[in-house]
C-alpha cells in the first residue's frame, strides 16, 4: 500500500491520500455551514443531499486526478479550500474544482455547483417564463387555453387554467363576480414554475451519469447535461396535464392533494429511468 494513503474496503472506497482527504472534509464542513446560514434559499436540504451523494459516489469512483493533484493545481485548490471557509460561492466552486480532480467528468460539477443558493439568485428572472412555459405546454395537453393576469403591460403576475369547477363545487354561483362562473383558476405559481424541477433533474442526471454512465465521453456528458434543463421543463408542463386529466376522471380539483402531487413523481421517474436506460445502454457501447 502506497505511503500516506488508506483503504475502505468494506466500503469499496479507492485509496485517497490525506491531503485530498482533509480537503474534502473541511470543504464538506464550510459547504454544510453556508447552507445552513442560507435563510432565503428553500432547498437548503436538497443541497445538502446533493453535497453528500457527491461526496459518497466519488469516494466509489476511480481516482483519476493524475496531473489535475499536482504542481499549482494542488496550490490553487488548496486556497480555494481556505477561502471557501469564508465566501460561499468561492466554496462552491473549491468543491467543483475537486469534483473535477478526482473524476475528471463534467455531471461530478455539476452536482457541486448545485451546492450554491441558485434559487434565490435566479428565481427573480427565471420564474415567470418557466411559469408561462409550464402553463402553456399543461394547456395544450389539458385542451385549455392559458389565462393571464397581467400586473403591468411588460411583466406577467400571474397564470392559470380554468377548470370546470360545477361538478364538485358546493358553492352556488362560483366566482360569478369576476366572470368565471362554475369556474376555478389552477394557478402555476412561482413554486409550480418548475425551477426545483431543472435543479432536481440536474442533481440525478449527475448522479446517474456517475453511477451508471462511466466510461461516457465528455461530449455525451454535456449532451446529457444540455438536455436536463429542456427535459425538466417537459416534465412540469406534463405533470400539470396529468393534474387536470386525473380531475376530470374522479371530479375533484388539480390542485387536491394527490391530484397534484402523485403525477409529478410518475412523470419525473419515467424521465430519469428512460435518462438512466440511456447512459448505461451507451456506456455499455463504448467498453
Amino acid at each position: 500500500m502506497a505511503a500516506g494513503r488508506r483503504r475502505y474496503e468494506p466500503l469499496g472506497r479507492p485509496p485517497l491520500s490525506q491531503r485530498h482527504l482533509f480537503e474534502w472534509l473541511v470543504a464538506l464542513s464550510a459547504a454544510l455551514r453556508h447552507i445552513w446560514l442560507e435563510p432565503l434559499d428553500p432547498l437548503q436540504v436538497f443541497r445538502a443531499a446533493v453535497l453528500m451523494a457527491l461526496f459518497v459516489i466519488l469516494l466509489r469512483t476511480p481516482d483519476s486526478s493524475g496531473d489535475r493533484a499536482a504542481g499549482v493545481f494542488a496550490v490553487f485548490g488548496t486556497l480555494a479550500v481556505i477561502g471557501g471557509i469564508f465566501w460561499m460561492p468561492l466554496c462552491g466552486l473549491s468543491i467543483a474544482w475537486m469534483a473535477w480532480r478526482h473524476s475528471g467528468r463534467w455531471p461530478a460539477v455539476v452536482m457541486a455547483l448545485l451546492i450554491l443558493p441558485w434559487d434565490p439568485w435566479l428565481a427573480a428572472d427565471l420564474q415567470w417564463p418557466l411559469q408561462v412555459v409550464t402553463a402553456e405546454l399543461g394547456g395544450l395537453l389539458a385542451g385549455i387555453s392559458p389565462q393571464y393576469e397581467m400586473a403591468d403591460p411588460i411583466h406577467g403576475d400571474t397564470v392559470y387554467l380554468r377548470i370546470p369547477c360545477a361538478s364538485f363545487c358546493s358553492i352556488p354561483h362560483h366566482n360569478v363576480d369576476v366572470g368565471q362562473i362554475a369556474y376555478e383558476p389552477f394557478r402555476i405559481n412561482d413554486q409550480c414554475a418548475g425551477l426545483n424541477q431543472v435543479e432536481g433533474l440536474f442533481a440525478l442526471t449527475g448522479a446517474v451519469l456517475l453511477l451508471l454512465g462511466q466510461g461516457l465521453r465528455h461530449r455525451q456528458d454535456l449532451i446529457f447535461i444540455a438536455v436536463a434543463p429542456v427535459l425538466a421543463v417537459i416534465v412540469n408542463g406534463v405533470r400539470v396535464a396529468m393534474s387536470v386529466w386525473l380531475s376530470r376522471w374522479v371530479d375533484r380539483g388539480p390542485w387536491e392533494g394527490w391530484l397534484h402531487d402523485l403525477p409529478s413523481y410518475i412523470v419525473f421517474a419515467i424521465a430519469v429511468f428512460v435518462m438512466a436506460v440511456i447512459a448505461r445502454r451507451l456506456a455499455e457501447r463504448q467498453a
